[in-house]
């Protein structure tokens, strides 16, 4: 498959935050993800070209071989980028320095996205539930910086934050970040548990995103949206039409279930094409989705 493709890995379970919106806590209830590092490769043979590979968790930084894993990923997929979405926050509660940065670089790690919930500390920390947690993604935005590794940041939109979006997305370019991509919140997790505290009617997400996208002359940062086709595609891929969920990208949660986005993993009876363990199964779908030009089913449409 001669395209670019993204392939979305949840590759650890543990994280030392506990964030009131996490659309990931039901993997914290398996003590270690139920496939291995050879399913990851193996999944990766079926896919020539250009691949970005992102590791999420969970922490992915957590995973104990996270560094032969991307080795082997680049040795498996020489063209390939990494990605790592991360919240700065690593093994007792410290960021990421300068060393592990400079390994990240080293092996094909490209870019890392964080979370940032607020410019206030105070703020930041209640919604991740730990303190200390804006202090160390700050830290670990700057060690990543200074190896040449893009830091990019996930902003949610909820309750809490819609009348801070343009203050928080000047804060992510004054500490030397490249992009903000304005998230919606998924009804899963935490955010499932909270959803009456924390989210927002459709329309008055709608109505600050496009507020945000008319004024980008403003900010010298790059903004982008994911969660919200009908005003931006969440992913500009190349030579591609509308929403490329199930089609360019691909999500794999911690059980090995592959799902067209993260964002369907909410509806997992729907939408969950196979396991990962299920490659024939998995060749078939890429085949009778070979000549589709963009998903007409979309999950954000609907939350």
């Amino acid at each position: 498959m001669d395209k670019f493709f993204e392939l979305q890995f949840e590759i650890e379970t543990a994280c030392l935050l506990d964030c009131i919106h996490c659309s990931s806590t039901n993997s914290r209830l398996l003590a270690k993800r139920q496939y291995s590092d050879e399913d990851i490769l193996r999944l990766l043979d079926l896919y020539t070209g250009e691949t970005r590979v992102i590791l999420t968790g969970g922490e992915p930084l957590l995973y104990k071989h996270i560094f032969e894993l991307c080795k082997q990923i680049s040795l498996k997929s020489p063209l390939s980028k990494i990605g790592i979405y991360t919240t700065g926050n690593i093994e007792n509660m410290r960021p990421i320095d300068e060393s592990m940065a400079h390994q990240l670089k080293t092996l094909q790690v490209d870019e890392c996205y964080f979370s940032i919930y607020s410019i206030s500390s105070e703020l930041h920390d209640i919604w991740t539930q730990r303190v200390g947690s804006f202090s160390n993604t700050i830290a670990s935005v700057a060690s990543l910086k200074k190896a040449g590794i893009s830091s990019k940041a996930h902003l949610v939109l909820n309750r809490h934050n819609i009348s801070s979006v343009k203050e928080i997305i000047r804060f992510c370019d004054s500490i030397g970040m490249d992009e903000v991509r304005i998230l919606k919140l998924a009804p899963a997790g935490n955010a499932q548990i909270n959803w009456d505290n924390i989210s927002l009617p459709l329309y008055t997400q709608d109505d600050i995103i496009k507020q945000i996208l008319s004024s980008r002359n403003e900010f010298t940062i790059s903004i982008t949206v994911a969660g919200y086709p009908t005003i931006m595609p969440c992913r500009n891929f190349p030579n591609a039409k509308g929403c490329q969920a199930g089609l360019n990208l691909l999500y794999i949660d911690s059980y090995g279930d592959i799902y067209p986005c993260a964002c369907a993993k909410a509806n997992a009876d729907k939408f969950k094409i196979c396991n990962i363990k299920e490659i024939e199964k998995l060749k078939n779908y890429l085949h009778s989705m070979s000549e589709v030009e963009s998903c007409q089913d979309c999950l954000n449409s609907i939350i």
